[in-house]
């Protein structure tokens, strides 16, 4: 996958190039709130939550 990196920002700045997690929600507000949660995260526990779900992907 290629990736354009044209603006200045987070994903130019940590040269990211591949999506390995989402999740989708009906409403902004869920998403901000389950975004601050996982922010709260360890890695480890980010890293689980990837892992759980890759088998998808490959």
């Amino acid at each position: 996958m290629t990736s354009l990196k044209i603006a200045e920002s987070f994903t130019k700045r940590h040269n990211v190039a591949r999506l390995v997690y989402f999740e989708c929600f009906d409403q902004i507000e869920q998403a901000i709130h389950r975004e601050k949660r996982l922010k709260k995260w360890t890695r480890a526990w980010k890293i689980a939550l990837i892992e759980k779900d890759k088998s998808g992907l490959e």
